[in-house]
Formats: C-alpha cells, sequence, structure tokens
C-alpha cells in the first residue's frame, strides 16, 4: 500500500524507486476483472487475471503520449512491457503498487489524435 494519491509508473517489475507519476494523469483507470461468471444456481464470481485500462482523451498531444509511454517503458517500436505502476485498489479505498504487463491499447494517431489507452494486464500487487 502506498499513501500517493496519483497514477504513476515504471519499467520493468518491483521498480517502486522508478514510479514517475503520469502526466497528464488518466482520465480513467479502474482496476477490472476480464468476466464474471454466472453459475446454474445464478451465484457469480469473477473469472481471469485483474487489469487496468489508463485512458487519456481531450488535450492529449502526440509529446504527451511519447512520454507518458517512456514511463511503461513503451515506444513506438515496443508495444508490450513489464512494468511497475501505482494504482487505486479495486474497491477505489486506497493505492497500491503492481507489478503488471503495460500493453499500448490506442492510439493510432492518424484517426485519434486526442485519445490514448495502456492496459496493464496480470496485475500482482507489490509492497
Amino acid at each position: 500500500m502506498t499513501t500517493h494519491m496519483y497514477y504513476e509508473a515504471a519499467s520493468g517489475h518491483d521498480n517502486q524507486a522508478g514510479l514517475t507519476k503520469l502526466i497528464p494523469q488518466p482520465k480513467t483507470a479502474n482496476i477490472k476483472h476480464p468476466a464474471f461468471i454466472v453459475d446454474g444456481n445464478l451465484a457469480g464470481d469473477f473469472d481471469g487475471s485483474l487489469f487496468v485500462d489508463f485512458e487519456w482523451s481531450g488535450a492529449l498531444q502526440p509529446s504527451d503520449w511519447s512520454t507518458i509511454l517512456g514511463d511503461f517503458g513503451l515506444s513506438d517500436t515496443v508495444s508490450s512491457n513489464p512494468a511497475t505502476i501505482t494504482a487505486l485498489k479495486q474497491d477505489r479505498s486506497t493505492w497500491q503498487h503492481y507489478n503488471c504487463t503495460a500493453y499500448i491499447m490506442e492510439p493510432d494517431w492518424a484517426f485519434k489524435m486526442t485519445t490514448a489507452k495502456i492496459r496493464c494486464v496480470a496485475l500482482v500487487a507489490v509492497s
């Protein structure tokens, strides 16, 4: 658990010392499960590994996107990378560091100059 009150990222697992505040902060970054499975008794449970989508929209410029990619260890030629992030826990009560694999989900700058998304999958909480 951490006392930070903002989203952060660093290249590599267990790299809390290298965490950098994401600027600008994402508009949304909610931890999710890939699926909610309901059984025959109408009882349900989450299935799959936790993931978080960091999403930006609005005034994001290509230079901002390049900086954000670098924070995750990503680039125009590196579309996935092990990373350490700081995000709100799923219950949104406290901030937590996680190891994950970061993937570029968007943008296609030719069509979406102001929307971007990075997905971090297989979240594992770290101290």
